[in-house]
């Protein structure tokens, strides 16, 4: 196992790669075998599921810190086995009979842009997306350097609290991804749901920012749970239904649309690094900046017009 910085940033951008070369064919399957109607409850189950899996690796994490070579291994097994399963279990019909247009490299490109003038649900669905992650994974990034720095933690007791706080967004995470996608689908609303959990989360990413203690983390990690469930489950179902064509290139327009999920975890970290060197390691900028963008992100959804 690599112990440098540059072979850490070599073998990270490796497994950043494959692992987000897979979340665009995961939405796909949403809107591919799934009636509008009953895109909500379905990407609840995926919603909560991949949420899910984020969280309790961060708890496993949180058990492995010290025994780093144990934790990727445990990670790395884990992640093909779920890979295998999928592909095994989740067989998709047989494409053979479809027909297949030429590969040209300069349409291969060009059909990577989605003009916002000419499908501007699309755009406004896009950039929602992309604030409300950017503000969200400004705080996740540095929790751990919350607890040691701003609640004032030890690093063992930072680690065991990361565990906390991760089960608690856990349980209500599930809850309210699952609910919120079963309602969606009944009252066939989608825009007022990802408004609401919106808003949830700013409320959420509020509560530290009065009560900094760990008992105000486990607050802001419940009502970020629900906010967070929420939205991930029913923000999808709403791409799936601003997609250019009706969804006739679901797979590449959904992969365009998980750029907005995997570009803000990239300059998160940037924006909140230059927030802590510019305000002296002053980390309730990092709320503060949350709370701005997330809080955008709920009126980007207001202006569309195809989705109810």
């Amino acid at each position: 196992m690599t112990t440098t910085v540059a072979g850490i940033a070599v073998f990270w951008l490796m497994a950043a790669v494959s692992l987000n070369c897979m979340n665009g064919p995961l939405a796909t399957v949403v809107a591919d075998r799934f009636l509008p109607e009953n895109r909500g409850i379905a990407s609840g189950f995926v919603g909560a599921g991949s949420t899910a899996g984020g969280t309790v690796g961060i708890i496993v994490a949180g058990y492995l810190a010290y025994n780093l070579q144990l934790g990727y291994l445990v990670f790395g097994l884990a992640i093909i086995a779920c890979c295998v399963a999928f592909v095994l279990i989740n067989r998709e019909p047989s494409t053979r009979a479809l027909e297949v247009e030429p590969f040209k490299w300069g349409t291969f490109f060009k059909s990577f842009w989605v003009s916002p003038r000419q499908y501007p649900d699309f755009g406004w669905a896009f950039f929602g997306r992309f604030a409300m992650f950017l503000g969200y994974q400004g705080v996740v990034t540095y929790q751990l350097y919350i607890l040691q720095d701003y609640i004032g933690l030890s690093v063992k007791d930072s680690n065991y609290a990361i565990g906390t706080i991760s089960a608690i967004t856990l349980v209500t995470l599930l809850f309210s991804g699952l609910v919120s996608g079963y309602l969606s689908d009944k009252y066939q609303r989608r825009k007022i749901f990802v408004f609401a959990s919106s808003i949830m989360m700013a409320i959420g990413l509020m509560i530290p920012l009065f009560v900094p203690t760990l008992n105000g983390m486990y607050y802001y990690a419940a009502i970020m749970g629900l906010g967070y469930g929420a939205y991930t489950s029913i923000d999808m179902a709403l791409m799936t239904q601003v997609l250019p064509g009706g969804g006739k290139q679901a797979g590449k327009d959904m992969g365009i649309l998980t750029i907005a999920t995997v570009l803000p975890q990239s300059f998160s970290p940037i924006l909140s690094a230059w927030l802590l060197s510019t305000f002296n390691n002053d980390y309730s900028t990092l709320f503060i900046a949350a709370i701005i963008f997330v809080f955008a992100s709920s009126f980007f959804v207001l202006p569309i017009k195809s989705v109810k």
